[in-house]
């Protein structure tokens, strides 16, 4: 289902940036489909490289160029899937989404900072009097 169909859906008009948005989260997980395909191909020419190296048939520079194929691969495909996050998030908040934090969140009960306490000797990494739960 397209935004402008769920906007239809729920009773909501989808903002003009919203729509440009979509086009880009399809094409980043089209371009991410195609990069997974590359990487397991290069990561294959990388072994068959370094079989051909240990056999003989190939010299040491062509192990070489495969890995360095296979890590550019790696690189532009872990660029990719920061994009299409990032996109998410962005339509989340765009949405209304927002990040709340709860107020307890991060702290330590009494019983649990006890137990660390008691096994590990964290120096003044553990402020003690910070993290307590009132």
């Amino acid at each position: 289902m397209g935004l402008p169909a769920m906007g239809k859906a729920i009773g909501m008009e989808i903002p003009a940036e919203l729509l440009r948005r979509q086009p880009d989260i399809k094409r980043q997980q089209m371009q991410a489909t195609y990069l997974l395909e590359a990487l397991e191909t290069s990561e294959k020419s990388t072994e068959l490289s370094m079989l051909q190296y240990q056999e003989g048939l190939a010299d040491y520079q062509r192990v070489l160029d495969a890995t360095r194929s296979l890590t550019q691969k790696q690189d532009q495909y872990a660029q990719t899937q920061g994009k299409i996050a990032t996109s998410f998030v962005a339509l989340y908040k765009a949405f209304g989404g927002g990040w709340q934090i709860p107020a307890q969140r991060g702290k330590l009960s009494e019983e649990v900072l006890g137990e660390i306490s008691s096994r590990t000797d964290w120096g003044n990494q553990l402020p003690i009097t910070q993290t307590r739960v009132e």
